[in-house]
């Protein structure tokens, strides 16, 4: 489980906060997409999450653990993250199988032969993403296409299963076919392993047919949660207008 309390993070030289008392909970597995306008928060939420930015006040706790008491070298052993940057989630000298193993490593004590050891792991998940990149593990990473890399950007990132995945616009830099083969591989995974996830997107139609819960963030505040029966009802239609009614309100308040 994934609880968040009152989380507030302003930055230097802003008067509004990006976030403002956010609380939030998500149950083991729970799939929750997250959008929202540019600015909104969204991103600053799961960078706090990761520990790449501090927050102002606030508490998280994942599981019986107390996120803010852990070393952020800790936090690598039950957290992972995959992001819009195509090069971030990767070692562009090293192969497809040496950026796997530095993954498959965390939290586990190395031992010489590593890199060979768990081959026959490697080639199991990489099948499944059908992609041919089981083909691939003596490639280095700068040789891939976008596609190819982020895929495997996503496969390091669940190697271990980790209690928390989150993902930030992990599509949005892909082609449309490659996009389309990694967001399906992305939710046949997370619910074969039962994943807890935070997602951020842009793209509505994914937002509406992954996922098993929904939340929009504005200015900061999280001001609609759906989930159940009722996301899956939702359209695009609808959440656009969500959308406007709060971009309409914000307009109007600033006259």
């Amino acid at each position: 489980m994934l609880q968040i309390k009152n989380l507030s993070k302003t930055f230097a030289g802003h008067s509004q906060p990006t976030l403002s008392s956010i609380s939030l909970t998500l149950q083991t597995g729970d799939f929750c997409m997250v959008i929202g306008s540019n600015g909104s928060g969204k991103s600053t939420l799961l960078k706090i999450l990761l520990g790449e930015y501090a927050a102002d006040t606030g508490k998280i706790r994942l599981g019986d653990q107390d996120i803010f008491k852990q070393p952020l070298y800790q936090r690598g052993k039950y957290i992972s993250g995959v992001f819009q940057d195509v090069v971030r989630g990767t070692i562009a000298d090293m192969t497809v199988s040496e950026n796997l193993s530095l993954a498959y490593m965390r939290g586990r004590k190395a031992t010489f032969g590593s890199y060979r050891q768990y081959q026959h792991v490697f080639m199991q998940h990489l099948s499944s993403l059908q992609m041919d990149l089981e083909k691939k593990l003596n490639t280095l990473c700068r040789e891939l296409s976008g596609g190819q890399r982020q895929a495997i950007a996503f496969t390091m990132a669940t190697l271990h299963s980790p209690q928390l995945l989150l993902l930030d616009e992990h599509c949005s830099a892909l082609d449309p076919k490659s996009s389309q083969h990694i967001m399906e591989s992305t939710a046949q995974l997370i619910q074969q392993k039962n994943i807890t996830t935070l997602m951020v997107t842009h793209h509505l139609p994914d937002a509406i047919k992954h996922g098993n819960r929904l939340i929009m963030i504005h200015k900061g505040n999280i001001v609609f949660d759906v989930s159940g029966t009722e996301k899956k009802a939702l359209t695009i239609t609808q959440l656009l207008q969500r959308f406007h009614h709060h971009e309409d309100s914000l307009l109007m308040g600033e006259g």
